[in-house]
Order: C-alpha cells, then sequence, then structure tokens
C-alpha cells in the first residue's frame, strides 16, 4: 500500500522513521569525514539552520548529543537565521546545515565550506550549485518515504 493512503499515525510513524535515518545519516557522514581525513584534533565547524525544520524534527535527541560532541556547532533554531550571524560564522564553517541562502558572493566568502546538508529534501534556487560544483562543495539531501 502506498504512502498516500496511509493513516496518519502510520504517516507519522514514517515521518519518525525518516528523521532518525537522516539524523543518523548525518552523525554518520561526519563521523567518516573525520576518519578519512585523519582530523581527530580538531572539531569540525557546523553551522545549523534548520528553518523551515528544528533541531528536533532533524535529528533524535541521541543524534544531537553525538554531534555535539564531534563538532563545534553553531545553531540558530528560533527562526531563520540573522544575516549578521551568517556572515559571521560561515567564513569558518566546513559543514552547513540547513537551507540558508547561498549566492555566489555568500560562498566565496566561506573557504572552508565543503558540506551542505539540505533539511528539506530539495534543490531551491537559494544556492549556488555552479559555485560548490566548482569548489567541490557537496550539496546533499535526503528523499525519504516521507517526502514522497
Amino acid at each position: 500500500m502506498g504512502q498516500a493512503s496511509r493513516g496518519g499515525s502510520e504517516k507519522l510513524k514514517v515521518i519518525g522513521e525518516s528523521r532518525a535515518r537522516l539524523s543518523s545519516k548525518i552523525v554518520r557522514l561526519i563521523d567518516f569525514g573525520r576518519l578519512l581525513t585523519g582530523v581527530f584534533m580538531s572539531k569540525p565547524k557546523i553551522l545549523v539552520d534548520p528553518q523551515p525544520r528544528t533541531m528536533e524534527m532533524i535529528f533524535r535527541p541521541d543524534a544531537q548529543r553525538r554531534l555535539a560532541e564531534i563538532a563545534d556547532l553553531t545553531v540558530f533554531d528560533t527562526g531563520r537565521m540573522p544575516v549578521e550571524m551568517v556572515e559571521k560564522v560561515l567564513p569558518e564553517s566546513e559543514i552547513l546545515i540547513g537551507q540558508t541562502d547561498l549566492p555566489r558572493e555568500r560562498l566565496s566568502r566561506a573557504p572552508k565550506l565543503r558540506t551542505i546538508f539540505n533539511v528539506e529534501g530539495n534543490f531551491l534556487p537559494n544556492i549556488d550549485y555552479q559555485y560548490c560544483f566548482e569548489h567541490e562543495i557537496r550539496v546533499l539531501i535526503e528523499i525519504g518515504r516521507a517526502h514522497v
């Protein structure tokens, strides 16, 4: 039976399973990246601007704790991150989790950025994907059953 015909409680279960998969994947990818690069002494700097989601929608509590252990987080979870905050934190960030607007001009001021986790599972035109491709910045999305 397809997703569209599921009842309300089953739909919530699928959304919860999708959240668990996404949060586990993000944490595993960050852990794996640290293993591959041999960077164990310093934590990657991660900017988390999850709007229109929240941290709770993206990460289970155990994944949030693990992420805080393995990374230096800057989180703004009460609306869109203010532009001033993005401009201050992004240049040192290696990873961005969210839907932050990233035109070419802003990306050019983020030389350490290597990965963007898109939290909505889409490719909105708010990111200069050509710039990302040219500078080997990976833009990753989760396409789970909850999005079908």
